[in-house]
C-alpha cells in the first residue's frame, strides 16, 4: 500500500514537469510580413516609373504624369464629385469669369512610408475626350486663388501644365470673350478722325467760294 501511494505522489509531482517541457515544445515563432497600402474612397493609383504614371478615372479622363518630385512611389489623383455640392459651389464661385469647372482633382504623390507629397514642379497631361470648348487647367489653392497653368503646346483635348504645389487642379472649359453691342454708342473713337477734318476742310471752302460769289454778284449790281 505504501508502494502505491508513494508511486501516485511521484507521479502527481512529475505530471506538472511533463505538461511544461510539452507546451515548451508546442510553441513556435511565426515571422509575418504585412504590405501597408494608403487608399482615399474614390482615388485612382499607379506607380511612379522613371518619374512616370498615368491613371484613368471612371469617366475615361486620363491623367498623365512625368518629373515626379524625388521620393514619390505612387500617384494618387482624387476626384471632387459634383455631388459634393459645398465644394462644388466654392470652386465655381473661386472661378466664376474665367472658366467653367468641369473636372476637378487632388493631384498629388506617396513616399514610401505613405506621407502625402504635393505636386510641385510635375509636368502633368489631362486628356478629357468629352470635354467641349477650349479647355484649361487652373490650379485652385485653399484660399481660392486661382492661375490657368495651361503650357502653349496643348492642343485637342489634351491639356499640359506643370503643377505649382497647388491643393486642387481644375479642368475647365474657357469662357468665350465677350463681344460689344454694336448698337451700344462708342465713345473716344478717333480712327477716322481725318475724315471728319477732310469734310470740315471742304465744307469751309465751299462756304467761303458761296459768299465770295455773292459779294461779286452785289458789286455788279
Amino acid at each position: 500500500m505504501k508502494r502505491i501511494i508513494v508511486f501516485l505522489l511521484v507521479l502527481l509531482l512529475a505530471l506538472p514537469t511533463s505538461l511544461t517541457a510539452f507546451a515548451a515544445e508546442d510553441q513556435t515563432t511565426i515571422d509575418v510580413y504585412a504590405k501597408c497600402e494608403y487608399t482615399v474612397d474614390g482615388s485612382h493609383h499607379a506607380p511612379i516609373e522613371d518619374g512616370k504614371a498615368d491613371v484613368t478615372t471612371d469617366d475615361g479622363t486620363t491623367v498623365s504624369v512625368t518629373d515626379a518630385p524625388e521620393g514619390s512611389l505612387t500617384l494618387m489623383v482624387v476626384p471632387v464629385p459634383e455631388t459634393e455640392k459645398e465644394a462644388w459651389k466654392w470652386i465655381e464661385d473661386s472661378l466664376k469669369g474665367k472658366a467653367d469647372p468641369v473636372h476637378t482633382f487632388d493631384i498629388h504623390f506617396l513616399d514610401q512610408d505613405g506621407n502625402r507629397i504635393d505636386a510641385d514642379g510635375a509636368v502633368v497631361t489631362i486628356n478629357c475626350p468629352h470635354c467641349n470648348g477650349i479647355p484649361v487647367v487652373c490650379s485652385l489653392k485653399t484660399d481660392g486663388t486661382v492661375q490657368i497653368l495651361n503650357r502653349t503646346d496643348a492642343s485637342g483635348t489634351d491639356v499640359m501644365f506643370t503643377t505649382d504645389g497647388s491643393a486642387y487642379y481644375v479642368m475647365a472649359e474657357k469662357l468665350p470673350t465677350s463681344v460689344t453691342d454694336p448698337d451700344s454708342p462708342q465713345t473716344g473713337d478717333n480712327s477716322n478722325l481725318w475724315l471728319w477734318w477732310l469734310l470740315l476742310i471742304i465744307s469751309a471752302m465751299g462756304i467761303t467760294a458761296i459768299c465770295i460769289e455773292q459779294k461779286k454778284h452785289r458789286a455788279i449790281k
